[in-house]
């Protein structure tokens, strides 16, 4: 058995990785590993991707991260940390949905603030290339 916020310290991916492989073998572990990886790394609302489906997309990816960690759930406020981070909104609107949360970061609670305050994407401020907000980029699947 083994603890999600194991995976807070430096390395603890690399840790949970290495002792999946020995419970269960190479296989299994490569398998884990870009679950996790695609979670934790390659996933990020793409330009122009409205905030419900991207929602979607995370929580799809969400749950084969957490079955490579063998049902064992992220805590809600690292998934509504990790939800906030990769909308990739303008850091304005970010506050705002924290504030408005009341400084909730419980994912269930702030996904619905966030998909209830921004009925589309088309209503968020525009931003140069290369600002943390300017939605440019996105993952790869």
């Amino acid at each position: 058995e083994h603890d999600c916020a194991a995976l807070c310290v430096p390395d603890g991916v690399e840790v949970l990785l290495r002792h999946l492989q020995l419970l269960h073998g190479q296989g299994e572990v490569l398998k884990a590993q870009r679950h996790m990886e695609e979670f934790l790394y390659d996933t990020e609302r793409r330009h122009g991707e409205e905030i419900r489906d991207f929602r979607a997309r995370y929580e799809h990816r969400l749950r084969e991260a957490e079955r490579a960690l063998e049902g064992e759930r992220f805590p809600a406020r690292v998934r509504g940390h990790l939800f906030l981070r990769k909308l990739k909104l303008p850091p304005a609107v970010e506050l705002q949905m924290v504030a408005q949360n009341k400084n909730n970061f419980e994912y269930e609670a702030l996904a619905e603030t966030i998909t209830g305050a921004i009925p589309s994407v088309t209503v968020l401020p525009s931003f140069p290339q290369g600002c943390r907000g300017s939605n440019s980029g996105g993952d790869r699947g």
